[in-house]
């Protein structure tokens, strides 16, 4: 898993299954891998950034093992959240399913008129 933005890493979820990021401009997401993985305590989990981290798109910020969290029962699609859609706004958002990093742009985050 790579991240969508440059930013910081604010929080890696003690279950290893989330992480959420800030970029400089304030947005902030929330990346989850899987649906009801925090059920899995980290198993299938390898995460390879810590809270307060610089990370750029391009960067590894955690491996999963698909197969694991498959097999487990749990569906292996991995939402990315706006938390503070109020005050910024994704466009161009990719209808691709199998986004490549380095090769889909996923979403534009841009600021919200007020």
């Amino acid at each position: 898993m790579y991240p969508p933005i440059d930013g910081e890493i604010v929080d890696v979820f003690k279950t290893k299954h989330a992480i959420s990021m800030k970029t400089d401009g304030g947005a902030e997401i929330l990346v989850h891998m899987g649906l009801e993985t925090v059920e899995l305590d980290g198993k299938g989990f390898d995460i390879q950034v810590k809270n307060g981290q610089k990370v750029k798109k391009g960067d590894l910020l955690a491996r999963f093992e698909i197969d694991t969290i498959a097999t487990e029962g749990y569906k292996t699609v991995t939402p990315i959240i706006l938390l503070n859609g109020d005050d910024f706004a994704m466009s161009n958002i990719t209808e691709e399913q199998d986004v490549r990093a380095g090769r889909v742009s996923c979403f534009i985050l841009k600021r919200s008129k007020k």
